[in-house]
């Protein structure tokens, strides 16, 4: 449901932009219906200690930032660009990873 509310969002946000960056809002919205998820929920009792809240705040100014990014984009860029980007940036990663798998995997291989 989240993922149709920011496709919506961007669909939208260009042809009604008035200079306002709803990307905190929509954040803001998405961690509250999780809680509330997770409050009516019967999942065990959170247990907090530093280094998973260290985890979390990290995760959430990486996340934010490349929303907020994606956002200045959608307002103020190429959308055909950006699409093209947001299609090839996994697939690059992907085949990054891969390589850098098997430069591992072969050095590993030929230690032994």
């Amino acid at each position: 449901m989240l993922c149709i509310v920011w496709a919506l969002y961007c669909a939208f946000t260009r042809h009604f932009d008035s200079g306002i960056n709803g990307v905190p809002l929509f954040l803001v919205a998405t961690a509250g219906v999780l809680w509330l998820a997770y409050l009516f929920s019967d999942q065990a009792t959170l247990v907090f200690n530093m280094g998973g809240l260290l985890q979390v705040f990290v995760m959430g100014v990486m996340m934010a930032t490349a929303y907020s990014c994606c956002n200045h984009s959608i307002q103020h860029g190429n959308l055909a660009i950006l699409a093209t980007m947001s299609y090839f940036t996994p697939v690059s990663q992907s085949c990054w990873q891969a390589c850098g798998w098997v430069s591992i995997h072969t050095q590993v291989l030929c230690m032994e």
